[in-house]
């Protein structure tokens, strides 16, 4: 299940990976009746976010898929940080309470390992359910990878042992956009170093006297974002091979620092942004620029934001050593326990078809395949899909080791040492230092290392 691609550019260009070549049989074309008539009047209950816009857009549409299969859907909508733990405790009930589970990139393991998730192969594999015009290999490859598979490398990425658990439906990458009107008016050029990007904010900030840079600087998961959104560029790693702490190295202590800088030259109140203050504070004109979710992208698609998306630039995520991008966000799955998993199938293959993917971008989700990013009416009225198509081929699927007990590295950790630094109470190299020294017996408690 790897990517054997030699260039990656005509991979993602002509959707050509053989990710999924152990995965889907051809299945010779039946019968779109024949394979929903035995499903029609269940009803299947998915867990949703009710605070992420992707699903938000998702929701109005399911209407559609009922009239078309006769399959009920019933939404659970609870914001989005509360999920994780319904899923579990769902598995653990007499009866399920979920039949789909929407989920984030950083929980798959975790997810997989509590017996949440159902591998979806057998699905795609069998011949009276799945849809032969699906077009696994149109998926991009990156946020394939990233939260949907576990047991390949690592734990969490491709290889032999992956398996398939989640396919994304609001998955992204970072991209940078700016308000071009100010810059222009400035006298400035978007960046395409982090020297160029550090020199920019400063000197933006002194021209215009001005917040500059928006990001979620929020305690826990929220700032650890943005820190990894500066140090994988910069060539940074959270572990190195054998599951040891690198992140106080010199790119997490210069990503540290840029932070540090994008508090002091950004808005006021930054340290209270997570991830929707984040994107409020760039569309309300708060701040000139953003570097985060290609999110940003799609929602200048929306009617009350079209004089603003005149207005908006986009340019790639900037070079450190490397030009890394981040990749994650939402995935749908199937729950382990559910007795429904065949009507659940059908709708999580609709929800991530070719034909909704570009209906749900259109209205301001995220594209999640390849052929959405080159659909000619959406390049005609959103250029900014020219940076996204090249952005992908940057996004890295290993941004961030996502074992299961990255969730509480993330929050109880690294997500309490970095507002720390931020707010200049401590020095980056002490304070990372220090949060590794505490996390290295850890991973040798959960069996990382001897």
């Amino acid at each position: 299940m790897t990517i054997q691609s030699t260039n990656r550019r005509v991979a993602i260009k002509a959707g050509l990976t053989s990710l999924a070549a152990p995965l889907l049989p051809l299945i010779p074309k039946a019968q779109e009746s024949s394979r929903f008539l035995p499903y029609r009047g269940q009803k299947i209950v998915a867990c949703w976010p009710s605070d992420y816009f992707s699903f938000q857009v998702a929701k109005k549409f399911i209407p559609e898929f009922t009239k078309k299969t006769g399959i009920e859907i019933e939404l659970n909508e609870i914001p989005y940080i509360e999920i994780k733990d319904k899923l579990i405790e769902s598995v653990g009930a007499s009866a399920p309470s979920y039949d789909v589970a929407i989920y984030i990139a950083p929980w798959k393991s975790e997810l997989v390992i509590k017996k949440c998730l159902a591998e979806l192969t057998p699905f795609f594999k069998n011949k009276n359910l799945a849809d032969p015009q699906y077009d696994f290999h149109d998926l991009i490859p990156g946020l394939l990878i990233n939260i949907g598979l576990v047991g390949g490398r690592m734990g969490y990425l491709d290889g032999p042992q992956a398996k398939l658990y989640g396919i994304p439906r609001g998955g992204e990458t970072s991209i940078l956009a700016y308000r071009k009107d100010i810059f222009d008016r400035y006298k400035v050029k978007p960046p395409s170093d982090y020297k160029a990007f550090a020199s920019l904010l400063i000197e933006l900030h002194s021209k215009s006297k001005s917040p500059v840079m928006t990001q979620r600087l929020l305690k826990g998961h929220h700032c650890v974002h943005s820190w990894l959104l500066h140090l994988n560029p910069l060539g940074g790693k959270i572990f190195d091979t054998n599951w040891n702490p690198i992140f106080d190295r010199s790119p997490g202590v210069e990503a540290a620092n840029f932070l540090k800088l994008v508090k002091e030259t950004g808005p006021e109140g930054i340290q209270e942004f997570g991830f929707q203050e984040n994107i409020d504070s760039f569309l309300n004109g708060q701040s000139s620029v953003y570097l985060d979710s290609t999110l940003i992208a799609s929602l200048m698609l929306r009617p009350e934001n079209s004089d603003l998306a005149k207005k908006i630039s986009f340019s790639l995520h900037p070079r450190g050593v490397k030009y890394a991008s981040s990749s994650g966000g939402f995935g749908c799955g199937i729950m382990a326990n559910s007795d429904k998993k065949d009507a659940s199938f059908l709708f999580l293959e609709w929800l991530t078809s070719k034909q909704q993917d570009i209906v749900l971008t259109k209205n301001g989700a995220t594209p999640n395949r390849i052929s959405t990013l080159y659909q000619p009416d959406l390049v005609k009225i959103l250029p900014c899909f020219d940076v996204c198509q090249k952005q992908l081929l940057y996004a890295n699927p290993d941004w961030r080791p996502l074992i299961p007990e990255w969730d509480l590295l993330n929050v109880n950790y690294l997500g309490t040492t970095l507002p720390e630094i931020i707010s200049g109470k401590k020095s980056s190299q002490l304070a990372l230092t220090a949060c590794a020294q505490k996390i290295k017996p850890l991973m040798k408690e959960w069996g990382y290392h001897s």
